[in-house]
């Protein structure tokens, strides 16, 4: 009964401190721009979202420049009528703000 009660115990300071690491982590993520770590490369070919977007438009004088925003609130654009896209806002931030 004692080895349960301890291996209880050591569960429970365990996840109180995963939680407590979680929101202190996600309130820095609040107050500061906090750098993507550059151990893993990650490539968007183009944009994604859940199904909709809530923008999409054509610059009135450049021909092929498009810019997108999906429903997440991450925002694109093509130079190229839309082969290739890139992200105009900033990953690492709060998304209120353009590269």
């Amino acid at each position: 009964m004692k080895v349960k009660k301890i291996i209880l115990l050591t569960i429970l300071v365990l996840v109180t401190s995963v939680g407590n690491a979680q929101t202190s982590f996600f309130n820095k993520l609040k107050t500061r721009r906090v750098a993507s770590s550059k151990e893993v490369f990650w490539e968007q070919v183009g944009p994604g979202n859940a199904g909709f977007a809530n923008l999409l438009r054509y610059h009135p004088t450049l021909p092929g420049v498009i810019t997108q925003c999906p429903d997440m609130w991450n925002a694109y654009q093509s130079e190229n009528n839309g082969k290739k896209w890139y992200g105009i806002t900033d990953s690492d931030g709060d998304a209120e703000f353009f590269i």
